[in-house]
């Protein structure tokens, strides 16, 4: 046999060699390619969920409990000023700081229930803050609330001159934090 024919054969055998070696390396870049666009594809989905689901809060039905639960409060102390509320764990149960005097009574109340007076203690600060606010705080949830439609109140605090007041959707999920000046 000739030189020749051995080296073509030769050359013939080796690129099959190289030829079998590509296909098989772009099939497995195929598969991986599939598998990326695969992947990427569920991570777009989810993002887009959950960016809707943060847009669109799920609308709380009919009047906010704490509206309850602020006259319960006041029906027990008429003469009070409510400075802060405080929804308790994502129930229907408020925490509602009164100021009478120089003192803070909180009192715990189921928004359709009676308010029970759960502690009492000197805080002539605070107390003053409440007494000078001439925004009550049913006003200052009802601006807030003009801004979010469709929310419940979680908690609100006077704090330095402001309503801070932090507004859920009906699932609990935080809407927003919202500043109401209180004079």
């Amino acid at each position: 046999m000739s030189t020749i024919k051995i080296s073509a054969i030769t050359l013939i055998a080796g690129t099959g060699l190289l030829l079998g070696s590509c296909s098989q390396a772009e099939q497995t870049a195929n598969e991986t390619s599939d598998k990326a666009s695969s992947k990427a594809s569920e991570i777009k989905e989810t993002v887009q969920k959950e960016v809707s689901e943060q847009r669109t809060p799920t609308p709380a039905e009919g009047p906010d409990p704490v509206l309850a639960a602020i006259q319960a409060v006041q029906g027990v102390n008429p003469d009070g000023k409510i400075s802060g509320i405080d929804r308790q764990d994502d129930s229907e149960i408020y925490s509602i700081d009164v100021a009478v005097g120089e003192e803070v009574i909180e009192y715990n109340v189921p928004a359709q229930g009676e308010a029970t007076e759960k502690e009492r203690e000197k805080d002539a600060a605070d107390a003053k803050e409440a007494q000078d606010a001439t925004v009550t705080i049913e006003d200052a949830i009802k601006q807030a609330q003009d801004q979010h439609p469709n929310t419940r109140v979680d908690d609100a605090e006077l704090e330095a001159g402001n309503w801070e007041i932090s507004l859920d959707d009906a699932n609990g999920k935080d809407v927003a934090d919202v500043k109401i000046p209180a004079k």
